[in-house]
């Protein structure tokens, strides 16, 4: 099992002299326009997802000044810096591994791990994974950490390009509050945030939280 949070998810990534990904993610982004620190393919294949952390937390809020960017400069790069966190590798030294099974791959990564840490000056961390735990112990877990969820897979699961499988499973965690809806950015047909407002203790209305509209 692994924890989820609110990373922006870059498939098929890959690492030569520095960390390049040449693949579209899931919500139709670039990785190499928005973001420029991973671009290309390389001899070594992941697949992953990037968060900007926020004292050591990811942050969704910073993450989202960074989606759908045409061109990140040098100096937004360093104003919003992100940190890479490949979950599962899929090829290296030109052989593909997709078949493995998904201990295995985790296993090569794991092996790699101090050889793609800060390639080309990108902060890359391998996320942790645990072997036989409950999900409801891995649940608590994620909410005590502020985490966005879990996603458990089948430790004799192959790599599917392109696929969901039913051999992994997100639980996501949902929690329910009464907020203000105080108004929006985008546009009346596209609204990409709300501004989202909620009463205090005392019963007085305060600024809450910056939202994606689709989440």
């Amino acid at each position: 099992m692994e924890f989820r949070d609110e990373v922006r998810r870059v498939p098929d990534a890959g690492l030569g002299g520095r960390l390049r990904a040449g693949a579209v993610d899931p919500r139709h982004e670039r990785g190499d326009t928005s973001y420029p620190e991973i671009g290309g393919r390389g001899r070594i294949v992941l697949d992953g997802g990037v968060v900007v952390l926020d004292h050591g937390k990811p942050s969704f809020g910073l993450l989202q000044r960074r989606m759908g960017i045409a061109h990140a400069t040098k100096p937004f790069q360093r104003r919003i810096p992100v940190t890479f966190l490949p979950f599962d590798l899929l090829a290296f030294d030109d052989l593909d591994i997709v078949s493995a099974s998904y201990l295995d791959r985790r296993a090569e990564l794991a092996e790699l791990e101090s050889i793609i840490q800060n390639v080309g000056g990108l902060p890359i961390t391998v996320p942790p994974h645990w072997e036989n735990q409950s999900s409801r112990i891995m649940l608590n877990a994620a909410n005590s950490a502020g985490m966005e969820g879990i996603l458990a897979k089948r430790s004799t699961s192959i790599y599917l390009p392109g696929q969901r499988s039913r051999a992994w499973i997100k639980h996501a965690i949902r929690t329910r509050s009464s907020v203000l809806a105080i108004g929006f950015v985008g546009s009346s047909r596209s609204v990409a945030v709300l501004i989202l407002g909620a009463y205090d203790a005392t019963g007085n209305a305060g600024y809450s939280n910056l939202r994606s509209a689709d989440r």
